[in-house]
């Protein structure tokens, strides 16, 4: 089966059935407003999160590799389309968004962080980042990089544990770290009521 849907928010997005398994792919245009989210929406309103576009040749893109069997135990097959939703909204531009930034209140400035990390691969990506905070809580320590729109994103490694944070206003990719420097996922959300 190949199907193509038009994602609301949108962009394309395409499905392409082959040995029990669903290429999912995503494109939608790169607009610089920030962070989107992709959403396969199945029958009777069921959602199932694709996860976060990425910029690649000037577009924004999501690919994902599913089983049907997990699809169809989802209640999300045949799937019924695609959504693109703006998780984050991209602060200002320009000077004043540049790599200076004021230190949130409850976090401390990191001089080297690197040297949060236990991982090799991860304090060699760490090295010269700039910017960094950090706060100490129970069992170990959040690092929040700046999100700057436009600019690389840095420790790419982490991306998928990367959990966008607003502080004071601006918007932060926030890093769990075990008490030894070891990252961590991001905690899980309480459901809506």
């Amino acid at each position: 089966m190949d199907r193509s849907f038009p994602l609301i928010g949108g962009g394309e997005l395409s499905l392409r059935e082959h040995d029990g398994r669903v290429r999912i792919a995503a494109r939608r245009p790169e607009d610089r407003q920030g962070l989107w989210k992709g959403w396969l929406l199945g029958p009777e309103g069921r959602r199932l999160l694709l996860g976060t576009f990425l910029p690649e040749d000037g577009a924004l893109v999501l690919r994902r590799d599913l089983a049907r069997s997990e699809l169809e135990r989802q209640g999300l097959w045949p799937p019924a389309g695609g959504e693109a939703v703006l998780a984050f909204q991209a602060g200002p531009s320009g000077p004043e968004r540049g790599l200076s930034h004021t230190v949130p209140a409850g976090w401390a400035s990191v001089r080297d962080l690197s040297m949060c990390f236990r991982d090799p691969v991860l304090r060699a990506a760490a090295s010269g980042v700039s910017g960094s905070v950090c706060r100490d809580g129970a069992g170990g320590r959040l690092t929040a990089l700046p999100f700057l729109p436009g600019r690389p994103l840095p420790l790419t490694p982490l991306f998928c544990l990367m959990e966008p944070v607003c502080l004071e206003g601006r918007l932060w990719l926030q890093i769990r770290l075990d008490a030894d420097g070891w990252p961590l996922p991001p905690k899980p959300k309480e459901p809506d009521p």
